[in-house]
């Protein structure tokens, strides 16, 4: 989709960069996390949405005491 978008944006005038070419993106060595990294992410998400869940379950009760 990018490659659309600059053959477009030449089209109209707005970039000068050669639209036939398609843009080839490269992610550093930062890009890409460690296994533990996601992991620990993965597991605090699990938590999360376990709260989450909770909170759901709790909140008729709440509002019927109120």
């Amino acid at each position: 989709m990018p490659h659309v978008m600059l053959r477009l944006d030449r089209v109209l005038g707005f970039c000068t960069v050669n639209g036939s070419e398609r843009p080839r993106p490269r992610f550093g060595d930062s890009a890409s996390e460690d296994p533990q990294t996601t992991a620990q992410t993965l597991a605090l998400l699990t938590q999360a949405e376990a709260a989450l869940t909770d909170t759901k379950g709790r909140m008729p009760h709440r509002l019927a005491e109120e």
